[in-house]
């Protein structure tokens, strides 16, 4: 159950979507009713299935954006996914405490080997084999980290 300043605080963050938001995975009423803003369900069967419905809707999208960046012109993948669009995004992927630390430091860890594996592919061929070394000690402290996390959620 979300507390009422964690709701007041998303609120606020998303005001401006609710208010201006058309298409997108969800439904207004389905924005509103993750927000608590609308009537909730009742118990049971009927909000088992809001949320089996929601958690559906989100797998589908993440395969649909990675649809479209495959599929779109530069020029709209460009306008659309820009590290101040996918800012909040991926802090709250991170951040937020919905999930366990394990599937948290995985994408994390995620982040570093395949950043660091575009930097490396992208940079000219001008890398010293120091940067090199740095990239590949980035990658293995992140894959190190990451298990070091798994590790104790499992404890």
């Amino acid at each position: 159950m979300m507390s009422d300043y964690e709701k007041k605080r998303l609120v606020d963050k998303y005001r401006e979507h609710l208010e201006r938001a058309q298409g997108g995975i969800f439904t207004k009423v389905t924005r509103e009713r993750l927000l608590g803003l609308a009537r909730p369900y009742g118990g049971g069967a009927t909000l088992s299935n809001f949320w089996n419905r929601t958690t559906t809707y989100v797998e589908n999208a993440l395969v649909d954006l990675d649809l479209f960046i495959q599929t779109a012109d530069n020029s709209r993948v460009n306008k659309v996914i820009t590290a101040r669009s996918l800012t909040y995004f991926i802090q709250d992927l991170l951040w937020a405490g919905a999930y366990n630390n394990k599937n948290r430091a995985e994408i994390a860890q995620l982040f570093v080997q395949e950043g660091f594996r575009y930097l490396e592919s992208s940079s000219l061929s001008n890398l010293t084999e120091i940067h090199r070394r740095s990239i590949y000690e980035a990658i293995d402290l992140g894959q190190y980290l990451a298990q070091e996390i798994a590790r104790r959620d499992m404890e």
